[in-house]
């Protein structure tokens, strides 16, 4: 008898976690007749006539354990009012151009960690109330130009570990008022001056853990309301004085774990840069009065891991005590260390 109890108090632990989750958790089943979505006792079949219980669901979570090799046209025409759509873990290999046919009223797609190597350059021509797309760790070696060219209200868009190798400016065209764009973790070696010409309302770009080996000096021209940006993980030597004139909004700079061995100090003249990354690069010494006089808001400085000369190290980090900045310690209490941070 204590055993039921047990189990009844399980369950209905487990009925009130499922209900504090903002999605209708659903199932995908295929058989050698049908395919159908399953939510809770309700089935909505492919291409099924749309119903009253179907058509009040907002938002779905396909089940992670789920094997949907091909996301084929009228899976979710039962469900006419759905604003969410979560089918991310799925084992999606392919996916119809007219997948989202009839779901014009979408505001939030994800696709993330899927097996999706190509994409239809119409299949998202419907979405314009879109306002998140996530297609990270997929198989997608490129994409289309003009492939989001209908998707005015996109705010943000995750093209995150694929193997995307270039992109130009017209892939962007549409998305004017994209705020977030991750590109991290592809494959892109180089890229074209005007490449964000478009997007003149990015807030935050992540291009962190490329193979880019130089950023043109025209990138950021017309990101003035950018305010991160992670170039982290990339093969970079350089930048161009002036790259960041422009980005006037810049309060985050992330360039550690590349190949820099100088950084001039009125890189952030133009910025109000609050937290400045470098570490893990070449850098011996640097001139760490000017950065600060040009980067007046700086707050934190990350410039650990680099082949330092003991003399500037010393040199910065008591330049950085005088002006009420503090230094957090490394952890490296070698003889050849400043502040426990290796040095030679």
């Amino acid at each position: 008898m204590k055993l039921n109890v047990f189990l009844i108090f399980i369950l209905l632990k487990y009925h009130k976690v499922l209900a504090d989750v903002p999605f209708d958790l659903c199932f995908y089943h295929s058989n050698d007749e049908n395919e159908f979505i399953q939510c809770g006792t309700l089935m909505a079949y492919r291409n099924q006539k749309p119903n009253g219980s179907f058509a009040e669901m907002e938002k779905i979570h396909i089940g992670w354990n789920t094997t949907m090799q091909e996301l084929r046209y009228g899976l979710f025409s039962s469900f006419t009012n759905l604003k969410a759509l979560h089918l991310s873990n799925s084992h999606i290999e392919s996916v119809d151009k007219r997948a989202f046919y009839n779901m014009e009223q979408l505001i939030e797609l994800r696709l993330f960690n899927n097996k999706i190597s190509e994409l239809d350059p119409t299949l998202f021509k419907y979405l314009k109330l879109l306002k998140i797309l996530d297609l990270g760790g997929n198989k997608l070696t490129g994409l289309e130009e003009y492939i989001f060219h209908s998707m005015v209200n996109l705010e943000e868009l995750e093209l995150s570990w694929n193997r995307i190798s270039s992109i130009t400016k017209d892939l962007f065209y549409g998305l004017n008022n994209l705020r977030k764009l991750n590109l991290a973790g592809n494959a892109l070696k180089s890229m074209p001056e005007d490449a964000f010409s478009y997007l003149s309302h990015l807030l935050n770009l992540d291009l962190s853990y490329n193979d880019l080996k130089e950023i043109p000096l025209l990138l950021f021209y017309n990101q003035t309301d950018l305010q991160t940006l992670s170039l982290e993980s990339n093969e970079l030597h350089l930048f161009h004085q002036g790259l960041f004139d422009c980005t006037v909004e810049l309060t985050y700079l992330d360039i550690s774990d590349n190949f820099i061995t100088s950084i001039n100090g009125s890189l952030l003249n133009n910025t109000v840069t609050e937290v400045f990354k470098f570490e893990r690069n070449l850098l011996t010494e640097i001139d760490i009065s000017e950065l600060l006089q040009e980067a007046q808001f700086l707050e934190e400085l990350y410039f650990d891991h680099n082949p330092w000369n003991c003399n500037s190290l010393k040199s910065a980090i008591q330049y950085l005590n005088e002006s009420q900045i503090y230094v957090q310690p490394g952890v490296y209490f070698a003889q050849k260390n400043v502040n426990g941070i290796l040095c030679h």
